[in-house]
């Protein structure tokens, strides 16, 4: 409803209707911008305290560190941490799904695995544990290459295995 009112010997044209509708869009929009830069700063889009999981049992045989969301060719890192006693005659198993290695590119892994074989479903990593009885970490550095939902599963040969997902934004 248009209305003109006269204020201070000037004329204004006023629309009420438009007018409230305009302060609810700007009320909505507002809301939305709160929330998504909320959400940024606590790690939907990168790093944040929402974007770092870990998987497993800090006392048990193997826990991961990984992050949640991630971006499509941005490095990365898998933390795989082995408890004390996984290590079998020195060597430590690591196998990852070939699903998941199929959509990352892996640029480096600490510290270099002393062997690598292939198996249908999964690539097997094993690594020289000098001491046994001390717990030990391998870091995988990668880059994602598909955007998307990406599951995984990474577990020690004859040993617990672990699963979990990222999102790979584009």
């Amino acid at each position: 409803m248009r209305n003109q009112r006269r204020q201070d010997n000037i004329e204004i044209n006023q629309d009420l209707d438009f007018q409230s509708r305009y302060w609810m869009i700007e009320r909505i929009s507002w809301i939305i911008i709160v929330t998504v830069l909320l959400a940024a700063s606590l790690g939907l889009f990168g790093s944040g305290p929402f974007s770092s999981a870990m998987m497993g049992d800090k006392e048990g045989p193997m826990w991961l560190e990984y992050d949640r969301f991630e971006r499509l060719k941005t490095p990365t890192v898998l933390s795989v941490h082995l408890g004390p006693g996984v290590a079998s005659n020195g060597r430590a198993r690591i196998w990852l799904s070939r699903y998941y290695l199929e959509r990352v590119q892996i640029e480096q892994v600490i510290p270099q695995p002393k062997n690598m074989e292939v198996a249908s479903d999964r690539f097997i990593y094993v690594f020289k544990v000098a001491e046994r009885d001390k717990s030990t970490l391998v870091i995988f550095r990668l880059k994602p290459e598909k955007p998307g939902v990406l599951s995984a599963r990474l577990g020690l040969v004859d040993g617990p295995s672990l699963s979990f997902g990222q999102l790979i934004y584009p």
